[in-house]
């Protein structure tokens, strides 16, 4: 079911709207621009007559810190202290809760398995897509995408249609020749080495599709052996 306000985005509500979008170009009526016409902290004048903020308006502790007023050092401390003997009380409270087995643990003696892992990543992803956004990508590879797939018609799914495998969206992935490209910035890199998780999430998407991987460097792209490359898989 397709947005009410028009934007062709994918309804996510019941009343057939995109989150927010109830009243997208529609105009304030007029009983609520009289309101904010006569709101007295928006006009001046009707301020004025209202007593509110005089010309000697002075805030009371503008200037005044703890070191320098004894009154907000006094409230300070008997705020603290009530802080932490509510801390205290709640804490206590919890523990008898959980040796009396009325509350549990919920990760007491669960393991984040692999499996589980994939499927919070899914969830996360099937959460977004009904929340009618996109998952974000680096816009500076679209027109490197877009160039390599019109140049060997690899017919890849990249930027807002992005390929999804077990959980993980793929930045380019071409069907046709069941290849991955993806494309890392610097924060995917740490003392010219690239980073343990990745190479895991490396792992599992070759793994799964048994396809070619192939990584480019944001800030090193070599477009000749790329191209090399994507020639022996093409088979030009």
């Amino acid at each position: 079911m397709k947005c009410k306000c028009g934007c062709n985005k994918k309804a996510n509500c019941k009343n057939g709207f995109c989150h927010g979008h109830w009243n997208k170009n529609k105009k304030r009526p007029d009983l609520l621009k009289r309101n904010i016409e006569n709101n007295p902290m928006k006009n001046p004048e009707i301020a004025k007559r209202a007593g509110i903020k005089p010309d000697n308006w002075e805030v009371w502790n503008k200037g005044l810190t703890i070191n320098n007023d004894e009154r907000i050092k006094n409230y300070s401390e008997k705020r603290n202290k009530n802080l932490v003997e509510i801390g205290k009380k709640i804490s206590e409270t919890k523990k008898e809760r959980y040796k009396t087995g009325q509350i549990k643990s919920y990760w007491k003696g669960r393991k984040r398995t692999e499996e589980f892992k994939e499927k919070m990543r899914i969830a996360t992803l099937k959460r977004i897509e009904r929340q009618g956004t996109y998952i974000s990508y680096n816009e500076k590879s679209i027109p490197f995408f877009k160039e390599i797939n019109e140049k060997y018609a690899l017919e890849g799914l990249y930027g807002r249609n992005k390929f999804k495998c077990k959980g993980y969206s793929l930045d380019f992935y071409s069907k046709k020749y069941n290849l991955v490209i993806e494309w890392d910035e610097e924060g995917h890199y740490k003392n010219e080495k690239l980073l343990q998780k990745d190479i895991k999430r490396q792992n599992i998407i070759r793994k799964h599709l048994d396809c070619t991987f192939i990584r480019i460097r944001e800030s090193k792209i070599n477009k000749k052996e790329l191209n090399q490359t994507i020639k022996t898989i093409t088979n030009e």
